[in-house]
């Protein structure tokens, strides 16, 4: 599951802010040519350092977490984590995505 070089759905359509009830706030976003999270948890309080890192397209809507710095995780070819965005009816925009965490698949809204 090697990244891309560029998705089929632009990024813009893709980037915002997503949020889980068990898990926190995910915030997505181009920055160059490349595709950058940010991740609080419901916990994180003000200040704390939240997890980082690079994220790019696998798939037309299928997307992986590449690098994560706070980890020191960084793999090209192997993405720690997977997820697939669902547009909304008219494609203009994501209305959330689903992701496997830990062999249960969760459920991030746009916000």
């Amino acid at each position: 599951m090697m990244m891309q070089s560029s998705p089929q759905v632009p990024l813009s359509v893709l980037q915002g802010v997503y949020c889980n009830h068990e898990y926190g706030t995910l915030t997505l976003y181009e920055a160059g040519n490349i595709f950058l999270f940010e991740m609080a948890s419901n916990d994180t309080k003000p200040g704390q350092p939240v997890l980082e890192g690079v994220a790019g397209p696998i798939s037309d809507l299928e997307f992986g977490v590449f690098e994560i710095g706070l980890l020191g995780y960084k793999d090209y070819h192997n993405p720690m984590m997977r997820f697939t965005f669902v547009l909304a009816d008219d494609g203009h925009s994501a209305v959330g995505f689903r992701v496997d965490v830990e062999g249960k698949e969760e459920w991030f809204s746009r916000a």
